[in-house]
């Protein structure tokens, strides 16, 4: 029964890292290597004009609001 569960779960596995690895295509795989520069335009216009790579997902964060006098945050 043990074999069975082993044989399963290791059949499982191999077709998720397939699929992970080999089922994306190039484009998708280039733009996840870019996400750590979307949240910020200049890191991504540098590594644009460093790579050639255009990062599709560029956004801009939104401002923090400033706490007035008196006021604070409670974690």
């Amino acid at each position: 029964m043990h074999l069975l569960i082993i044989c399963i779960a290791s059949i499982i596995s191999v077709w998720g890292l397939y699929r992970s690895l080999y089922l994306n295509n190039d484009e998708e795989l280039i733009q996840a290597g870019l996400l750590p520069f979307a949240d910020d335009p200049d890191a991504a216009r540098r590594v644009e004009a460093k790579t050639s790579l255009h990062c599709d997902h560029v956004f801009n964060p939104v401002a923090e609001a400033e706490l007035e006098h008196g006021d604070f945050f409670d974690a």
